[in-house]
């Protein structure tokens, strides 16, 4: 950390970048006192801000000031804490830095953090101003969808279903008009309050509540409706390093089990003798199969929506009688089971009366259990702040999941928690203590506002406010706890090593408290902001968050009105699962409307075709993951991560690297025969042609069944990618 003080400006560097400016005339600090009026519908929130009062931060002195620590108090409002993270990073460079640019010189990575003491209990939130640059991209905030780059674009954090359709269009309109449930282009089940910058900075704020960040040419004002508890800002010299030593502070995910990579996990519901008789006709086909994922293992409900789920997390002894016989049956094929599960509780089942009896569900205003509408049936939510309500759905996931064989599940949800809930424990400290693992992070007591007694809610305006900015909390840390939650229960059985479970909601600490995530729920179609378009952008925005493992349904799910899955777009995704760390089909919530993947002759041909190919790359999949946990470095990467200078890569965002030997361009249009593609510097050779490609931009025809996908000529991997080329 380097402050300079000119006459009236103090400058404040992180390892040779400027991110703060405060004039001493002029802070760039303001803080401000606000409600916030926030609707939902279906898992989507409508914010609203209404202020109350505003104050601009226009003096400040510096009462600290030493190399390692620097403090100052602007009006005797608030202090600011500046300190220089006392930690060796050392090891981020040597791990991270690859035979690419091996002429660069590079030096030790700072990272220092900032603690905010609220001195003036009258505002509950703060706006902060950096210094930003004009030719910078911006990736992170969570998980995306639209945009990859965020510069010069306005986005809030707040945890909700992604919607359906998100993009300015005439499908959108109409599922907002109906049902409110449209989303927009930055509506998230992930969103993280982080973003890093390729001018090699990067920016991560402790803070559950709402947020906005706004990037701006060259300033980024980032708004906060209660005060973070810290914030960390690291720096580099170079890009790759960044993104590594950011991955490293925020935590890494649990380990995958090493059967994920033996073939594909196909979606199969309808019960026993449908499961059998697809696996008979994969197997015709010699497709490589490492496990069946049946989401209704549980039982079906049929609903407008279309097939979805009876949310009594006990299995259905009528679709699949002894199941645990058919589990053990499975696993001498070398084939695993995986169900599902949801902090949810469908009324008209046994587990919710029982959780309502033992008082472990959130409560709406008159004491009786808050019951949500997802599509068109009531459900009632797991009240995570509950450790009571932790302990029994630990219980139920050991006794009716585990026990009973499945090899993992779906753990989705987590967004839905309603602002006006009554939680049991309001201690928000303690939850925070809960998911973090993180010496840096530490939960700040003096902005601790904690209710003692939540009867009480109603009867003060104060206390009323500090609920709901409680209540805001816990609705976003409620995915992490739901993600620790399905961990811990499989650790406490010893089962790390054998049972998978895939995410959906998150926010800041999903790394360190899950195994891994999936895009959600994707429109059937080619759509940009909610079709296969959009888990490109998925994957590479969640790995800028220190997401490693993330994948996407092969197909989509939502099959509404006029949108069905073509059998095109089910070929085209299959082709994106297996270049991608987890290959996972799904039929989608309408599955008779959808094509599978054993629709005809030729989409079991095509599909057979990848899922080998992806068993194929086995050796090298699981070498690249390992690099996360040596080298800090994610599963997919934007080719800017190594060539961060090169202006052409910013033209194209819907591509990435698979470790630092494979590069793949999806086709992501319909009936597109050929594409454009840009080569870094390097030499690279096409995986199905074998012809060899330099710097440059180069069309490159892709027939169904051969993607754009090219290997370093020099890779250690060589011998792998020869061997594709030479069988298919």
């Amino acid at each position: 950390m380097l402050v300079i003080e000119e006459k009236n400006i103090l400058k404040i560097y992180v390892q040779s970048k400027l991110i703060f400016i405060f004039n001493k005339n002029k802070t760039n600090i303001e803080l401000f006192n606000s409600e916030l009026d926030i609707k939902s519908s279906r898992g989507s929130f409508f914010i609203r801000e209404k202020k109350k009062y505003l104050k601009k931060l226009k003096k400040f002195e510096i009462i600290e000031k030493s190399k390692e620590k620097i403090v100052l108090n602007f009006e005797n409002q608030i202090e600011l804490v500046f300190e220089k993270i006392k930690d060796d990073f050392s090891q981020i460079i040597d791990n991270s830095k690859l035979k690419i640019n091996d002429n660069e010189e590079l030096t030790i990575p700072a990272v220092i953090k900032i603690t905010i003491i609220k001195l003036n209990k009258d505002f509950n939130g703060i706006k902060i101003k950096l210094n930003a640059f004009k030719n910078e991209a911006i990736f992170g905030l969570g998980e995306q969808y639209s945009y990859l780059n965020l510069k010069n674009k306005k986005v809030p954090i707040f945890c909700q279903e992604q919607g359906i359709g998100r993009g300015k269009n005439l499908f959108t309109f109409l599922v907002n008009l109906l049902y409110k449930a449209g989303g927009n282009q930055f509506t998230t089940y992930f969103p993280q309050p982080s973003f890093i910058s390729t001018k090699s900075y990067f920016f991560i704020a402790n803070c559950f509540d709402y947020s906005i960040f706004d990037f701006k040419k060259e300033k980024t004002f980032i708004k906060f409706y209660s005060i973070p508890e810290t914030i960390i800002i690291g720096a580099a010299k170079n890009f790759v390093s960044t993104v590594a030593l950011k991955i490293k502070l925020l935590g890494k995910q649990f380990k995958l089990p090493e059967w994920i990579f033996n073939g594909a996990i196909l979606g199969i519901q309808g019960g026993k003798e449908i499961v059998l008789e697809k696996l008979k006709k994969a197997k015709e086909y010699n497709i490589k199969v490492s496990a069946v994922w049946c989401q209704d293992w549980e039982g079906k409900r049929i609903t407008s929506f279309g097939k979805q789920l009876f949310w009594d997390w006990i299995y259905d002894e009528k679709l699949y009688p002894e199941l645990p016989k058919f589990i053990e049956e499975l696993k001498k094929e070398n084939i695993k089971f995986l169900g599902y599960i949801n902090p949810f509780l469908c009324t008209d089942g046994k587990l919710y009366q029982i959780a309502k009896e033992k008082n472990l569900l959130i409560k709406d205003k008159d004491g009786n259990p808050y019951l949500t509408k997802i599509t068109t049936f009531p459900a009632a939510i797991l009240d995570l702040s509950n450790k009571e309500t932790i302990k029994w759905i630990k219980e139920i996931i050991k006794n009716n999941l585990i026990d009973i064989g499945l090899s993992g599940w779906m753990a989705d949800f987590g967004e839905h928690t309603p602002i006006d809930s009554i939680i049991k424990d309001s201690n928000f400290p303690k939850l925070f203590k809960y998911i973090n693992k993180n010496k840096f992070f530490e939960s700040n007591d003096l902005n601790d506002n904690t209710i003692e007694d939540p009867d009480n809610y109603s009867n003060n305006n104060d206390l009323l406010n500090d609920k709901y900015e409680i209540i805001r909390k816990f609705h976003n840390i409620y995915p992490v706890i739901w993600s620790k939650i399905n961990y811990e229960a499989i650790k406490e059985k010893n089962k790390e090593n054998d049972i998978f479970i895939f995410s959906r909601s998150g926010f800041l600490f999903s790394s360190n408290n899950s195994m891994s995530f999936w895009a959600g729920d994707q429109l059937v179609d080619w759509s940009k902001d909610d079709g296969l378009p959009s888990v490109i952008i998925s994957f590479l925005s969640s790995s800028f968050s220190g997401i490693a493992v993330n994948h996407s349904d092969i197909g989509g799910y939502t099959t509404v009105a006029w949108k069905k899955r073509e059998k095109e777009l089910f070929l085209r995704w299959t082709e994106v699962g297996a270049f991608s760390i987890i290959m996972r089909t799904h039929e989608g919530n309408r599955p008779d409307k959808n094509v599978q993947f054993d629709y005809d002759d030729e989409t079991l041909k095509h599909f057979s075709k990848f899922s080998r190919i992806y068993e194929s790359l086995k050796e090298y999949y699981k070498y690249v993951y390992e690099e996360y946990f040596e080298k800090n470095l994610p599963f997919y990467r934007s080719p800017i991560l190594y060539y961060p200078e090169d202006k052409n890569l910013y033209k194209n965002y819907y591509c990435y690297f698979i470790g630092s030997d494979l590069l793949f361009y999806p086709v992501i249009k319909k009936s597109i025969k050929k594409i454009k593609v840009y080569i870094p510097e390097d030499s690279f050779i096409h995986l199905f042609d074998g012809k060899e490609y330099n710097k440059g931009y180069h069309l490159i025809e892709t027939p169904i069944g051969k993607p754009a996908v090219f290997y370093r000529k020099n890779s250690n991997f060589k011998n792998i990618f020869e061997k594709i080329k030479n069988i298919y």
